[in-house]
């Protein structure tokens, strides 16, 4: 179901970027996010903040601080009318061997066919038993409404062609293309392009649909005669010598 021209599943995973922006010091990607009226509110009084200036002028000495890392995440849609959105998230965030467990909420705003972040509350939580309000919020949330990053999702360690280290969460990946001796991942937030086979990466959760496609079966959403549509509209090929195989798959697996 669609809500005007986003869905549940996309405003989530736009509230994930952008806590991965912003956690990992890319200020300027995630200003652009930002609505003309954004607030922030923080823990305490001093981080109230209106405005787009406002907020890169308090978080300027932040962007030369070490990138943190991102773990336990989960993300919830609280509230949905019109053109508003209201989500809600925890994650762990850890730099220099400390931990912390925070708590947010972002409050969306539709502008044309934009996505502005409105509003944003955060705060350090301390640790609570399970029967907390928070808890329960993604206890009363349905699958479609819950996404959820545990400390131990399966990963996937890629250099990419200038070197550089990539760590993948499998579930992220939409699929895998072989394009000569180069092997192109298609996530979420990008392509990275790496020096493997398609061979090398089977062992991971994917399903072979062809000789040159690897694909998450969690992101098919149907398949037409030898062509697989995923859940964004991107069309795949299906070869002839997987097609079977891959109906039976599917069709084990409840899908």
């Amino acid at each position: 179901m669609r809500y005007s021209n986003y869905t549940k599943q996309e405003i989530l995973e736009k509230t994930r970027e952008a806590i991965h922006m912003f956690i990992r010091k890319q200020v300027r990607p995630f200003a652009e996010l930002l609505d003309d009226n954004f607030v922030w509110i923080g823990d305490f009084e001093p981080l109230y903040m209106k405005g787009i200036p406002a907020f890169l002028e308090s978080v300027k000495e932040e962007i030369q601080e070490q990138p943190v890392d991102i773990t336990e995440e989960e993300y919830a849609l609280l509230s949905h009318e019109s053109h508003i959105w209201i989500t809600y998230g925890r994650f762990t965030a850890t730099a220099l061997g400390l931990s912390s467990r925070i708590h947010f909420t972002f409050v969306w705003r539709q502008n044309g066919n934009a996505l502005r972040l409105l509003h944003a509350n955060a705060n350090h939580a301390k640790k609570m038993p399970y029967e907390n309000a928070q808890s329960k919020i993604f206890e009363n949330c349905n699958q479609t409404e819950h996404m959820l990053y545990p400390a131990d999702a399966s990963k996937l360690t890629i250099r990419n062609l200038s070197g550089s280290i990539h760590y993948l969460l499998t579930d992220e990946i939409l699929f895998m293309k072989a394009n000569n001796k180069i092997c192109e991942i298609v996530t979420q937030n990008g392509i990275v392009s790496c020096r493997t086979t398609l061979t090398e990466l089977e062992n991971f959760p994917f399903i072979r649909i062809h000789k040159s496609y690897l694909v998450n079966r969690a992101y098919i959403r149907e398949i037409c005669r030898y062509t697989a549509v995923l859940s964004n509209g991107i069309q795949l090929p299906i070869g002839k010598k997987w097609y079977m195989d891959l109906k039976k798959c599917l069709k084990e697996r409840g899908e």
